[in-house]
């Protein structure tokens, strides 16, 4: 009975994704308006260049590439299945 009513007081925990955000796990009552920093935009792949067209980044390397940091910030935004 403890561990339901533990359970049962803990924050919702939802997936949050803005494609192609920043795929972290937050709860509701934490998301804030600044919370998820991610790319504006869908990544672009060519002749071997990986690039986030909305803040002008190229990297040839994926891990790099993975790497370069978002360039908006807004609230998470749950996935829709």
């Amino acid at each position: 009975a403890a561990r339901r009513l533990a359970l049962a007081r803990a924050p919702a925990r939802v997936r949050g994704a803005c494609a192609p955000g920043c795929q972290q796990d937050y709860s509701i009552e934490a998301n804030a308006p600044t919370a998820c920093t991610h790319h504006a935009m869908a990544p672009v792949f060519h002749d071997g260049t990986k690039k986030w067209p909305c803040c002008k980044k190229t990297a040839w390397d994926f891990d790099e590439f993975m790497r370069i940091p978002g360039c908006e910030t807004g609230p998470h935004e749950p996935m829709v299945a």
